[in-house]
């Protein structure tokens, strides 16, 4: 069929296209994976990304996506996504240990987010 090994949906654009790949298309996954633990379920299906449809293009995705518990780090989380997915390679992360570091660093939001929502609770329990 001409097309390079591997789950479409987690295939970069480039990958599908079957040009030549570099660290970026292996990033990619990454934000097609992490749209879907944000949406509970894949982001699209096999046909939409047969057909190239551009994640960055479905709207209902990144609305839906965008419903979470802490808003500042889920939004932080989205950014994260959107850079994973572009269609251009030169505009995701540089390097898997780029990608770690934003990783490390919504992290260590989240958890004074909810270090801060902690106090506020015990704060309000006093009162």
């Amino acid at each position: 069929d001409g097309l390079p090994g591997g789950s479409l949906i987690y295939m970069s654009p480039e990958q599908r296209r079957g040009e030549e790949v570099g660290p970026a298309a292996d990033l990619y996954p990454c934000g097609v994976m992490l749209l879907e633990m944000l949406l509970g379920h894949p982001p699209l299906d096999s046909a939409q990304a047969l057909r190239g449809v551009n994640l960055l293009e479905l709207e209902a995705c990144w609305r839906d996506a965008g419903r979470g518990d802490v808003p500042g780090v889920r939004q932080e989380m989205l950014a994260l996504a959107r850079s994973l997915v572009d269609p251009d390679p030169a505009r995701r992360p540089a390097s898997a240990a780029a990608l770690a570091g934003r990783v490390e660093q919504l992290i260590q939001l989240e958890q004074e987010a909810r270090d801060q929502e902690a106090v506020q609770q015990r704060t309000a329990s006093l009162t």
